[in-house]
């Protein structure tokens, strides 16, 4: 077998996007940047800095406007997290409904770093703004911070579309951690690592060319991670509202370097490397980061050499060998490089987890893939497991139905119904009340309510009191004690109060109470009153036996017809009687002792 001495070729050259150090200028119009990062929600520490350069007026008051920055969140109160330029055209951090502001204008047309904190270990104060490195402002707002998700981060409009930014902008990053004044101190004139702990997101704006042309360049990348940013709005020309030259920071320098090797290679940062392809590696100083290197490497590995390998499936060599199983595999190979390779394959086959559950609901299941299931069914969820490899789940999926009941149900007249639920009911309807089945499902109990009428009435006629809207009824004493009668016609019963009574829908209807006058000579001998004639057509003669103050005539129903006030000293009036029409009346006489009497009296 013939060996080759490893070796590697290394290959210096400038990064074809490092083209800065630039910055973006907004036009304060309709320039905004729009990124798909969720920034730091509900009360997460974090620390939002830039470099700004601006003249623009910020105060609303003196016919400024609100100029922001950097925004996310929900537009609720303590729900945003906003910087910004406003009161005094200085510094402000606001998170909805309440804000912290600084003091020092920074419209002066120069590149000023700004900084916010929020530190929720920071006790009074908890939020914190700096300026060129020095701490502006600190203390807490009284409506708190909840940070929403529902806008991403955004650079240049606030997250409900209004107050757009009129400057330059440049080095915007985003920490998921309080920064202290001196870490903000340490790197804020510098660009830094995308690979520094707790960087979240990181613009550093170097792409385009300063007042080109840059149109086609709307994309700013994000170094720390996959949270590009698109530009709107933009016109791409000129020295405004376009790529710009960017803040006096000192920049690291990009390169690239290729390199081929028999052997497994080791970065300068410690990285073993033992498979083809390309790594970046950022060689920082104590400021940040002095040189960013992206490496091609390409792995010719030589006799002797093993190689790891991890896999959820079965794994193929280069060499063509499927390995399925997990094992020490060796195979002769030769490079592209023109090394002899003797390689072995320390192959490990990852398990795929498998289990199963048994699932019950109510009406429908949606599963992961987005299918509804209204029935009882088997089928499989996929989720990703933590060694990388589909973590199988069979569900098998019991559909329990929701269950709804009808019902009618009357009630009787001046009563109240009461629901399933507990509900009270005082007016006729449909009404829906939803319970807990035994299932755990809901139960819909539907209730048609109606309740049950009668026309059930009493009316005076020439026989005597008759009930009427009913084809029977039954008659008692007002004590409810006695049935006198199961007649719609009152028969003949002594004097005194009465009412009629009758059973509909399984309710008793009742009327009000009537009285029975006495009508007999003999009862009438006995009374204290006396009327003559009786029948009488145009005119009656009233008699009383003692002092009287007030003489009534009612009609059938009790309502009074005509009245009039007496002598204690007289005992007989005399009515003309032309102006009443034919039927039954009640005649009564109020005494000066307190008695009343009573007769009925028929006009012709």
């Amino acid at each position: 077998m013939n060996r080759l001495l490893c070796f590697f070729i290394l290959f210096w050259a400038p990064a074809a996007w490092a083209q800065g150090p630039n910055g973006l200028d907004f036009d304060g119009t309709n320039d905004y940047v729009q990124s798909n990062c969720t920034g730091v929600s509900g009360s997460g520490a974090r620390t939002v800095e830039c470099w700004v350069k601006t003249t623009a007026n910020c105060i609303p008051n003196a016919g400024g406007l609100q100029n922001t920055l950097v925004d996310w969140g929900t537009f609720v109160t303590a729900g945003r997290f906003t910087v910004n330029i406003l009161w005094n055209n200085a510094l402000r951090i606001e998170t909805g409904g309440g804000g912290i502001s600084g003091t020092t204008p920074i419209n002066d047309g120069n590149w000023h770093h700004v900084a916010a904190v929020y530190d929720p270990a920071g006790g009074n104060n908890k939020f914190r703004l700096y300026v060129d490195g020095s701490l502006e402002a600190q203390g807490n707002i009284p409506v708190g911070i909840n940070t929403g998700t529902s806008t991403k981060v955004r650079l240049g409009r606030r997250i409900d579309g209004v107050n757009y930014f009129d400057g330059a902008m440049d080095e915007v990053r985003i920490w998921s951690y309080a920064k202290t004044s001196s870490q903000i101190a340490a790197l804020m004139n510098n660009e830094i690592c995308w690979d520094a702990p707790g960087l979240l997101l990181y613009y550093s704006f170097n792409q385009g060319l300063a007042g080109g042309n840059n149109v086609g360049e709307i994309t700013v990348y994000d170094q720390a991670g996959s949270f590009d940013g698109n530009l709107n709005g933009f016109s791409y020309t000129g020295n405004a509202s376009n790529w710009v030259e960017g803040a006096p920071v000192t920049g690291a320098v990009f390169s690239t370097a290729e390199v081929t090797s028999c052997h497994a290679w080791t970065t300068s940062d410690g990285t073993t490397l033992m498979e083809s392809g390309t790594y970046e590696e950022a060689l920082e100083s104590a400021a940040g980061c002095d040189s960013i290197v992206t490496l091609a490497f390409d792995y010719a590995p030589i006799i002797g050499d093993t190689a790891a390998i991890s896999d959820c499936d079965v794994w193929v060599t280069e060499g063509g060998q499927v390995l399925e199983s997990t094992g020490l595999y060796t195979e002769a190979l030769t490079t592209p490089d023109g090394c002899d390779s003797l390689v072995t394959w320390a192959f490990t086959r990852l398990e795929s987890p498998e289990s199963t559950i048994e699932m019950t609901t109510c009406g429908t299941y949606t599963d992961n893939a987005g299918i509804e299931h209204t029935a009882s069914t088997s089928f499989v969820e996929v989720y990703p497991a933590a060694n990388g490899c589909d973590s199988l789940v069979h569900v098998e999926l019991t559909v329990l139905e929701d269950l709804e009941t009808a019902l009618d149900v009357t009630v009787c007249e001046g009563e109240n119904a009461v629901g399933p639920d507990g509900t009270v009911y005082t007016e006729p309807g449909v009404y829906a009340a939803v319970l807990t089945a035994a299932s755990g499902c809901d139960s819909t109990v539907v209730t048609t309510l109606s309740w049950a009428e009668s026309d059930l009435d009493v009316v005076a006629t020439a026989d005597g009191w008759m009930a009427t809207g009913v084809t029977n009824a039954t008659w008692w004493t007002c004590d409810g004690l006695t049935e006198v009668g199961s007649d719609v016609v009152l028969g003949a019963v002594a004097p005194g109060l009465y009412y009629a009574s009758t059973e509909s829908e399984g309710c008793t209807f009742v009327t009000d109470c009537v009285e029975v006058l006495p009508n007999s000579v003999e009862d009438l001998e006995r009374q204290p009153l006396q009327v003559l004639p009786n029948p009488a057509s145009n005119w009656v003669e009233v008699k009383w036996t003692h002092a009287a103050d007030q003489i009534t005539l009612h009609s059938p129903l009790g309502a009074p017809v005509r009245s009039e006030s007496v002598s204690p000293l007289r005992n007989r009036v005399t009515w003309s009687l032309p102006d009443l029409s034919a039927g039954w009346y009640i005649l009564s006489v109020s005494f000066v002792d307190g008695s009343v009497a009573r007769t009925t009296l028929r006009i012709d």
